[in-house]
């Protein structure tokens, strides 16, 4: 994830041996730091060597920190290389740093506890009874009691150029491949999510998404739409007027999802929605479809909140009802309060319907007990899933029997006759068996 290309190792040398094509990163300060004309990493040339000797007088016998490249490989490339992670540092230090921040006030303003060694999706603020999170339709997991690569192991220490010259960073922290994925990020922008400032909150996690992962994961390719009866693409930021609010139809984002795929690499969708859709049948049918296309797929749902707690008694058909709420006030209707059997059974039936669909796309599902969550968990989802992704590509032979990793002993038939020679071997002796007595 955090690799320079072309880069070979690290070798002290004196300044009198250096060479074209090597990258001074230490040894020579001036003014506490690296010379200017060595401060962006470029590849050493004969006249820059010239230039930097005759300018700072170096002694020939100063002993200098180069990086090497690999044979075949290019210096420049390699040159870039080191400029380019020294940026991403920056940001997936920043990154971290803000996660870590987040987990921190949602602890103090939610009252909640969140060990920053513990995945949320682990805790009670997530309902356990719904959760799916280890089912994929692009590869097999291999592994699941492997400690999963994470982008946030460790999350309190920086990581620094060293770390990743010096080989220390897989002991540090061990994190996910940067595997090519094309995400689709899908928000429900029906009646219902104006409730609670869900809408918000989700505007907030995809954006998060736009600012950060793409600058950490550069080979993840984001796609993002909107849906409530239709679903259009949509840019960043969201401003939450694309479309009309107004039901939930699963089936129309799928179908645009499934037109949109790129078949030549892995595709991952996450749905942001707060409940079922109105086209169950669609919905089930285009979720096979994606599952069958190998399309990998979670939603994250806000749980049934309480203004789905109540029957509306007077109904005449001609009222206004979107997303299954009354959209305008009415004359002669009473609004019944569930008791709290009645609500925990058609809690149970949307929760049935929503890993029904879960099953079908052949996904996830997380359902928040916890709304101001859904920034973090998303991230969460989408580095656990790229963590299992990367567990699924390490050979069975590399991780298992680690016995079998050294190649047997070599035994020089001298020596395999001598160790004949000291074993003691027994006569074969017969044995008396004796009958039972009758």
């Amino acid at each position: 994830m955090l690799e320079i290309p072309g880069f070979k190792n690290l070798r002290k040398i004196l300044w009198k041996d250096l060479e074209s094509g090597m990258i001074v990163i230490g040894g020579v300060k001036v003014n506490n730091g690296l010379p200017l004309e060595l401060v962006a990493y470029p590849a050493l040339t004969v006249s820059l060597i010239h230039d930097l000797t005759s300018k700072y007088h170096f002694l020939p016998t100063k002993e200098v920190i180069v990086a090497e490249v690999k044979k075949g490989e290019s210096a420049s490339r390699m040159s870039m290389g080191f400029r380019t992670i020294e940026t991403r540092l920056k940001q997936f230090n920043f990154f971290r740093e803000t996660i870590q921040k987040e987990r921190t006030k949602l602890a103090q303003t939610k009252n909640i506890n969140l060990s920053p060694i513990v995945s949320i999706l682990n805790t009670p603020y997530i309902n356990q009874e719904q959760l799916i999170k280890d089912s994929f339709n692009s590869f097999t997991i291999q592994y699941p009691n492997s400690n999963i690569p994470s982008m946030f192991s460790n999350i309190e220490e920086k990581i620094t150029l060293a770390d990743i010259l010096i080989g220390k960073l897989k002991d540090k922290l061990r994190l996910p491949e940067d595997i090519e994925v094309t995400l689709h990020l899908v928000v429900d922008y029906s009646y219902s999510m104006k409730s609670m400032d869900k809408l918000d909150l989700v505007i907030s996690a995809v954006n998060l998404f736009y600012t950060h992962i793409t600058q950490c994961m550069v080979n993840v390719k984001l796609q993002l739409y909107v849906f409530s009866e239709n679903c259009i693409q949509a840019k960043f930021p969201l401003s939450g007027k694309e479309i009309e609010r107004k039901g939930t139809f699963y089936g129309n984002f799928m179908k645009k999802v499934l037109h949109h795929r790129n078949p030549d690499t892995l595709n991952k969708v996450i749905l942001f929605t707060d409940g079922e859709p109105s086209d169950m049948s669609d919905t089930i049918l285009t979720a096979n479809k994606m599952k069958k296309l190998k399309i990998d797929y979670t939603q994250i749902i806000f749980d049934t909140s309480e203004d789905r707690r109540v029957d509306y008694q007077g109904l005449t058909g001609k009222e206004k009802m979107l997303d299954g709420l009354l959209a305008s006030p009415s004359h002669g209707l009473t609004a019944v309060r569930l008791n709290d059997t009645d609500w925990k059974n058609r809690k149970a039936e949307i929760y049935e319907k929503l890993t029904e669909i879960a099953h079908a796309a052949g996904g996830n599902q997380v359902i928040l007990n916890v709304n101001g969550l859904i920034g973090i968990i998303s991230i969460e989802v989408y580095d656990h899933y790229m963590g299992m992704l990367t567990l699924s590509r390490i050979p069975l032979e590399a991780a298992k029997f680690p016995e079998f990793k050294t190649p047997p002993k070599k035994v020089s038939p001298e020596s395999f006759k001598e160790e004949i020679k000291q074993k003691t071997i027994k006569p074969f002796e017969f044995k008396k068996i004796e009958r039972p007595k009758k």
